[in-house]
């Protein structure tokens, strides 16, 4: 019982981030699917899009739900894929996409 208690109540103080549907059924609000994360290809990690603005040789965009790329690699400058060989050259400016 008290389970059901602890559902409850953090469902009801979370609601702002929920729809209800006319069948009383509680949703996820899903947030906007399109746009672009941005990753600095230097320490792989994700960065605001104003520093991939002010760096845009060594960040790469990428879009939001946009599926795997089986491991290729991507260069930051020109947006392309390009070849390993490549890639193991210019390690600063190309990353390897997921």
């Amino acid at each position: 019982m008290a389970r059901n208690k602890i559902a409850t109540y953090a469902i009801l103080n979370t609601k702002s981030r929920f729809a209800t549907h006319s069948t009383g059924e509680i949703e996820m609000a899903k947030g906007a699917g399109s746009g672009k994360n941005y990753r600095s290809t230097k320490s792989g990690r994700f960065v605001t899009k104003s520093r991939a603005t002010r760096s845009p040789k060594t960040t790469v965009g990428e879009k939001r739900g946009g599926g795997s790329t089986h491991g290729s690699h991507r260069s930051a400058i020109t947006g392309k894929f390009v070849k390993p060989g490549h890639a193991k050259r210019n390690p600063s400016t190309t990353m390897k996409d997921s």
